[in-house]
């Protein structure tokens, strides 16, 4: 299993999203989860609409370019009209490790016209069939209401026997105990998979219950 830092490696909200807390992930050999958004011109990195100016993505790019680090960037999209100018950045800065997702469906469609790694979407509420899931490098699981239910661990296993990738959002992200949900993948394996990224605020922690 892969770490996916939630917005970084942080300790205080306030840190959230920060280019700091995005390179100490990276260099602690994590992946990172982050959010895009476009603002005078420039695609930057923001989970809120943005009202000054916050991290140039291409000077995240820079960075993870120059540190070598082999995390996966797990992108956000949180505007449309991004995806042309994201792929000539991930394309001039080398970027090979790397998926978007929670774009809008017509941006979905277009990420597949032109070739962009892309996660459809799973949850209590988003249930199977999934949009596009011939077409997806893999799955975002997610639940809002905390139901992980045989179904929901019998999706996983469903969609990496299907040879695409997993990235599952931990509980802390929306407020609820997270123990439970890792012992739960511990005892399933679901933590030995390679396949597997988890998203959570919590990288350190995660590191040493999984022992990765």
């Amino acid at each position: 299993m892969n770490i996916l830092s939630h917005r970084g490696l942080w300790h205080s909200p306030k840190e959230k999203n920060t280019f700091n807390s995005l390179i100490e992930a990276l260099n602690q050999g994590f992946g990172i989860e982050t959010d895009l958004r476009d603002f005078e011109g420039e695609i930057q990195i923001s989970h809120d609409p943005i009202l000054e100016p916050q991290v140039k993505l291409t000077t995240l790019l820079q960075a993870y370019r120059a540190s070598n680090s082999r995390g996966a960037l797990a992108l956000n999209i949180k505007a449309d009209g991004l995806l042309t100018k994201l792929q000539k950045f991930l394309q001039e800065y080398a970027v090979e490790e790397y998926f978007i997702f929670d774009m809008s469906i017509p941006q979905l469609f277009e990420a597949k016209q032109i070739g962009l790694s892309f996660f459809t979407r799973f949850s209590d509420i988003e249930p199977f069939p999934l949009i596009e899931y011939e077409s997806c490098s893999g799955v975002w699981f997610d639940s809002f209401y905390g139901r992980y239910n045989n179904n929901f661990f019998q999706k996983i296993q469903e969609v990496l026997e299907n040879n695409k990738k997993v990235a599952l959002v931990s509980p802390e992200l929306h407020g609820r105990p997270y123990k439970k949900f890792w012992d739960e993948l511990r005892t399933r394996q679901i933590d030995k998979l390679p396949n597997v990224f988890l998203c959570t605020d919590l990288s350190l922690n995660a590191k040493e219950y999984f022992s990765l």
